[in-house]
């Protein structure tokens, strides 16, 4: 490369960092496109960002706080700086978007401002289109030597911008939650490969999608089939190894959703019943009679041919009133009503 111009270039980027200042990552590099993950910098109070939904409910999304500091939650992308320079800038409007392929909520996950939140008295930041409203951009900005914080810098008519910290907002139920407060979250961003997003992405979807029943009675839920029972018989017969799959034709998720034992939950020292792939002793159930109504049970093979120990699928009714299926002393007695095509499609859309 010729000398001279090879000097006019490396004038040129020092000049442009310097002028809008370049958002540097954990290893000291400038941050250019590409994914990372937002860390804390005051340790022992959370880990790294990530999608959760609000109040109970699995949708919509909210932008939360992992609750443990050794998760560092899902990588972030940047985009849409109006400066013409390479790398994400310093006190400039862009958007952030939670770098996940897909989500069970059927959404975008850019971040923006939500509406006011009445009973929390909270604007938190939540996920959605990036459209061109100020609501969709955020600006990065230096925060002491080795942090940088969130801000929201809408347009306020004549008097220019009004300019507003994104800090955490503990809710009644220990969720940390990005909201506009006066108190910053201070971060720092590390480099994401490509393996840990493809890895967190699948995390994230599979942690939503246990199967719960729904809260209102009204709600007849969505419509289960049964298959591969041993016995040759056409019809579903009791007390044999089947598997059930939820009968969803659609589904945004990147999993099968036959039922089967999750692993051992340490916080709630329970075993849920998850959707997953139909592929082990784990995705098999029975379904036996109880009086005038049926149970469902789990009936792992035993040890040295001894036969097995069943136990119930109950319900565990967890943190947030949500209630799931999980292994039990007491039985979720049910019964079984025939869906027709019509009512399949409007549950799985």
């Amino acid at each position: 490369m010729n000398p001279t111009f090879y000097f006019v270039l490396a004038s040129t980027l020092v000049l442009v960092t310097n002028t809008y200042g370049a958002v540097l990552d954990t290893d000291g590099d400038i941050i250019f496109r590409g994914s990372y993950y937002v860390l804390p910098v005051v340790r022992g109070r959370g880990g790294g960002l990530t999608l959760g939904g609000r109040g109970g409910e699995l949708c919509p999304y909210d932008i939360v706080q992992e609750s443990s500091e050794l998760d560092e939650g899902i990588p972030v992308k940047f985009s849409n700086w109006r400066p013409r320079v390479a790398f994400v800038p310093e006190s400039q409007d862009l958007n952030i978007k939670t770098d996940v392929e897909a989500t069970i909520c059927f959404q975008s996950t850019y971040w923006r401002v939500g509406e006011f939140d009445e009973e929390r008295q909270q604007y938190f930041v939540v996920a959605g289109l990036q459209d061109d409203s100020p609501n969709s951009f955020f600006q990065i900005e230096k925060s002491g030597d080795d942090a940088y914080k969130f801000v929201f810098c809408p347009r306020t008519g004549d008097s220019g911008r009004q300019c507003r910290n994104v800090g955490i907002f503990v809710d009644e139920i220990g969720v940390r939650r990005l909201a506009l407060r006066s108190e910053p979250f201070l971060v720092m961003f590390k480099k994401a490969n490509v393996t840990e997003i493809s890895s967190e992405t699948m995390g994230e979807v599979e942690s939503y999608v246990d199967i719960v029943q729904e809260s209102s009675e009204v709600d007849e839920g969505i419509p289960v089939k049964f298959s591969n029972w041993r016995p040759r018989v056409a019809f579903v017969p009791d007390s044999q190894d089947l598997n059930i799959e939820m009968d969803v034709e659609v589904t945004i998720c990147i999993q099968s959703t036959y039922w089967r034992v999750g692993e051992f939950d340490e916080e709630r020292k329970e075993y849920f019943v998850v959707a997953g792939r139909q592929d082990s002793p784990k995705s098999f159930f029975q379904i036996e009679k109880s009086g005038d109504d049926y149970k469902f049970v789990f009936c792992p093979p035993a040890c040295d041919s001894g036969r097995p120990r069943c136990r119930n699928v109950g319900i565990f009714v967890d943190e947030i009133g949500v209630r799931r299926l999980a292994l039990s002393s007491e039985p979720f007695l049910v019964m079984f009503k025939k869906a027709n095509v019509t009512e399949i499609s409007s549950k799985t859309m």
